[in-house]
Formats: C-alpha cells, structure tokens, sequence
C-alpha cells in the first residue's frame, strides 16, 4: 500500500471485526505505541505491528512510529 506516495509493506498484522467505524477504506484510525490501526470493508480494522518502507529494512510499529508521527486521518493506497 502507498501512504503519501512512499510504498509500504504489512509484515505482522490482524484483522479486529468486533469495532465498528465509518471511515474510508485505508484511514489510519487508531496508532498505539505498538500498532497502527486500519479501517478496512466489512467494519473491520487492520491492525499492523510490523511494517517496512520502500529501500528500508521491515520495522516494528514502534521502530517506525519514532521518525513517522500524525499517522491518524492519513490513507493508505492500493499500488
């Protein structure tokens, strides 16, 4: 998925279906100091734990989150 034009990789993640949202498809609702939180379809929410960047080594949510802030309300993009 591409956030802010930059290609990014999900490597550890899961799907929550119990909360319920009404944002678009690809929002980052939700960023805790482990995991970055998703809407999908289906009133699902990915939860990510481990991502990695284009040219860059696969991180930890908490590894990425120290160069990368104000995540929520942005939208990952389909390649």
């Amino acid at each position: 998925s591409f956030l802010q034009g930059q290609l990014h990789k999900f490597w550890r993640a899961g799907v929550v279906n119990q909360k319920t949202h009404q944002d678009k498809v690809g929002t980052i609702i939700a960023v805790t100091k482990d995991s970055i939180h998703i809407a999908c379809g289906e009133n699902s929410i990915l939860e990510v734990y481990e991502i990695q960047e284009a040219g860059s080594k696969r991180k930890t949510v908490a590894q990425y989150l120290q160069n990368n802030s104000d995540l929520i309300g942005k939208i990952f993009r389909k390649p």
